[in-house]
Formats: C-alpha cells, sequence, structure tokens
C-alpha cells in the first residue's frame, strides 16, 4: 500500500490545493458576484456568507476540513520525496509548493498549528534528525504566521465575543452540560447535534459538532466509554510518532507526523467526523502498520478478515450516501429553478439511497409540500413522519410535520408538534411564534 499511496495522494492534494487556489483569486468572489445578481443556488444566503468570507475549501465540508487533508498528504508526500530518487523524488517534490499554497488558501488554524505541534513531537520524540525538524518547524511556522496575519484580528483577540476560539469555548461549554444531564450512556452516537439546540444560548453559534473530539464522544457515548473511545483514537493515531520501536525511514516518519496532526487537529475542530479526511487517516495508519502483525496465521486472520468486512461493509455505505447526497443536491437546484417534478423525482431518488437520513426525508416532505400546494399533502406527511421516526430530537422535522398538520386542520398534532419544538429549540423565536398561534387558534376553537 504504502508504494502507491504517497502518488496517490500527491495527485489528490494538488488537486484539491489548485481548486483552492482558483477559489481564493477568483471563484468565491465570481460566486459571490453571482448570488448578489440573483443567480438561482439553494440556500443563497448562506453560500453568499461563506463566498464573501474567503477562505478556500475546494470540494471538502469546511476549509478546515481541507486543510486537515492537506496536512495528510504533504506530511507523507514530503516523507515520500525524501525517500524516493530520481524523477519520482522530483515529481513527489514539485506537488509540495502547490499543496502549501492549498493549505495557506483555507487560512485553517486548526490545521497549521497542528501541523506544527507534530513536528515539535517529532523532534522532542528523536523522530526526525535535527536539521530536519528545524527546517519543517520554520517552514510550518511561517505557513502559522502567514495564517495569523492574514486573519487578524478574529484569531488574535482570544477574548473576543465572536472569534473562533470564544465560539469552540461555548461549543465546549454546551457538551460538558449534556455530560453533565447524561454521564452515563450519553446522548446516543452522532447525536450531538440533534441536541445541540435545547442548549444554546444567545450568542453560540449553530453547529452540530463541539470542535473536541474527547468531549463529543464523552456527550455522545458517556463518559466511561466517551474517554476510552478517545484514548484508543489518540493512541492509535498518535502513537506511531512516539513509539520508537516502529520503522524509522522517512516516509514512515511523514506519514506518522500527518497522522499525528490530524488527531491534533480535532481537539479543536471535528475532521474525524468526515470521512474523506478519517478514511484517508484510516489508510495511512493502515499502511504504518508492523509488518509481522499481518503475518498470515490463523489468529491474525481473524481481525483482518474482520476489518475487510467492515471496510467493505463501510464502503458500500459510503457510495450509497454519496449518491444520495449527489440526488438531493440536484433536487434542490431544479426546485430553485421551478422544476418541481424533476426535483421530486431526485429527492425520492435519495431517500432511496440513503433511507437511514432524516434529511433526505424531510428534504422530500419539504418538496411535495411546496408542489402540491396544498391540495394533496399526505405524500409529505408521510416523507416527514419517516424523518421524525429516524430524529424524534430534531426541532426542524418536528416543526414541519407541526406545519403540515396545522395546513391539513389537524390543530391537536400541530400544538404537540409545534410545542415539542419550541421545546427542543428554545432559543429560535419562530417556533415560539408558531406555537403561540396555534394555541390562539385553540382557544378560539373552545370559545365557538
Amino acid at each position: 500500500m504504502s508504494g502507491w499511496l504517497p502518488g496517490v495522494l500527491a495527485l489528490t492534494g494538488t488537486l484539491a490545493s489548485c481548486h483552492a487556489v482558483y477559489q481564493k483569486l477568483w471563484g468565491l468572489e465570481a460566486l459571490a458576484e453571482a448570488i448578489r445578481q440573483g443567480a438561482a443556488i439553494p440556500d443563497a444566503e448562506l453560500v453568499l456568507v461563506r463566498a464573501e468570507v474567503g477562505r478556500a475549501f475546494a470540494a471538502f465540508p469546511t476549509p478546515a476540513a481541507l486543510g486537515g487533508y492537506l496536512v495528510l498528504t504533504i506530511a507523507t508526500v514530503a516523507g515520500a520525496a525524501w525517500a524516493s530518487r530520481g524523477r519520482v523524488r522530483w515529481l513527489l517534490a514539485a506537488s509540495l509548493p502547490v499543496q502549501l499554497a492549498g493549505i495557506a488558501c483555507t487560512e485553517s488554524v486548526t490545521a497549521v498549528v497542528a501541523a506544527f505541534g507534530a513536528v515539535a513531537v517529532a523532534l522532542v520524540a528523536g523522530r526526525l534528525p535535527r536539521r530536519a525538524a528545524v527546517a519543517g518547524l520554520v517552514l510550518v511556522g511561517l505557513v502559522v504566521s502567514a495564517v495569523f496575519l492574514t486573519r487578524g484580528r478574529e484569531v488574535l483577540d482570544i477574548g473576543g465575543e465572536d472569534t473562533p476560539w470564544s465560539l469552540r469555548a461555548k461549543n465546549f461549554r454546551v457538551a460538558v452540560e449534556m455530560i453533565e444531564d447524561h454521564p452515563w450512556q450519553g446522548v446516543g452516537p452522532g447525536a450531538f447535534g440533534e441536541h445541540y439546540p435545547q442548549y444554546r444560548r444567545a450568542g453560540d453559534n449553530e453547529t452540530r459538532y463541539a470542535h473536541n473530539l474527547p468531549l463529543q464522544l464523552s456527550a455522545e457515548l458517556g463518559l466511561p466509554l466517551g474517554i476510552v473511545v478517545s484514548l484508543i483514537f489518540f493512541v492509535l493515531f498518535c502513537g506511531p510518532l512516539i513509539r520508537r520501536s516502529v520503522e524509522t525511514d522517512s516516509l514512515s516518519r511523514g506519514m506518522a507526523i500527518g497522522l499525528t496532526a490530524f488527531a491534533a487537529q480535532n481537539l479543536a475542530d471535528f475532521t474525524a467526523y468526515l470521512p474523506s479526511v478519517l478514511w484517508t487517516a484510516i489508510l495511512l495508519r493502515a499502511a504504518l502498520a508492523r509488518r509481522d502483525a499481518l503475518a498470515w496465521s490463523w489468529p491474525s486472520r481473524i481481525p483482518a478478515i474482520a476489518a475487510l468486512v467492515l471496510t467493505l461493509i463501510a464502503g458500500g455505505v459510503s457510495i450509497r450516501t454519496a449518491r444520495a447526497a449527489q440526488h438531493a443536491w440536484q433536487a434542490r437546484l431544479e426546485a430553485a429553478a421551478g422544476n418541481y417534478p424533476r426535483a421530486l423525482d431526485l429527492s425520492a431518488r435519495a431517500t432511496d439511497a440513503a433511507p437511514w437520513n432524516a434529511d433526505h426525508w424531510i428534504g422530500l416532505a419539504q418538496l411535495h409540500a411546496a408542489s402540491d400546494r396544498g391540495a394533496d399533502l399526505e405524500p409529505a406527511l408521510a416523507a416527514v413522519e419517516r424523518a421524525v421516526r429516524l430524529v424524534p430530537q430534531r426541532p426542524a422535522a418536528r416543526d414541519l410535520r407541526g406545519r403540515l398538520r396545522l395546513a391539513t386542520g389537524d390543530l391537536a398534532g400541530a400544538y404537540a408538534d409545534a410545542h415539542e419544538a419550541a421545546r427542543l429549540y428554545p432559543m429560535h423565536e419562530p417556533y415560539a411564534e408558531r406555537l403561540h398561534e396555534i394555541e390562539r387558534r385553540l382557544v378560539q376553537r373552545v370559545a365557538r
């Protein structure tokens, strides 16, 4: 695996970086201008805000995700280039400046600081020659300085009200409050984002992540299991850089540095929850596995076969999830253009491909409600019922079902859903206003 993996990462890292540079120099501004001119784009206001910020993210969900991915690719490619000779070395080395430009375009503080910390750990642990470590620290330090200077007060003002640091501190507070309320069993795997609105206060940002892996795992799985899983995570990904028993060739050192940076970034971000970054880290960790642990005796075949089966299952789920996401996005584009029949067909395909995803059922319900214009809301109600069963703690699903019930004249059902939505998200004023309106109608009905 370690033979072809650096080349693949060099290619993907370079392509993603070229995309990031394009976004930074032209793409994001052009997108923002198109939205200002009235281009039909789903969630246009949110997209405009992200485009105006000017931080590149390529095809990743966030700039920090792209930054975390590029740290993995840069560290691995640098190690592979050092270990190679001739044309291969020059090809790998030629991709590094492009990838460094890409990570600079993300302006991700968590990614570059994590990379700096990983190189520092390698120096302290004696895993790098002193000259190479110092050169790496200087290079990464320059990127860190450039990011801090570019973003200015936003990241330098630690005590500011709306800085990344203060917003993360508020996310940490929410996670701690969840742990206090559910110390042993947690709120459920992956359910932090569903329960977050209940704990949100004025000044908190809207998010689905705690931006700290140990805190989020403890909130979701309970404190005992969360601590155990967190320890396993950091031992698994940081261990190769710290343990002296690991092979000391430059490729192994590069991969180990990238994995340590990946783990460290998750102390202030959530890239471990993003499959594109997580699976890359898992591939690198597998490439670092010691050869003697992979000897084909029967005791070692069992975990190897189990890992293969789990990988195949995860791959199948990932493919279906990606297909569903593509159908859902195309459906939103068709809906924005007013082509509701085509949008409904694509949205139904999304629910078929990933029936476990409540977002697709909510999207299908919204499209049915918008296209039918009140004529027949049964398909919309059926779709949102599926969503509520999948995520009973999501206020948006409750609110949508309540609005549909209200449109069909079911005041009692609408009141129950509106009350639950307002309870689940007390900071969202439209939910409270809708509840008051339904209460007013109920009082009028009783008074007749």
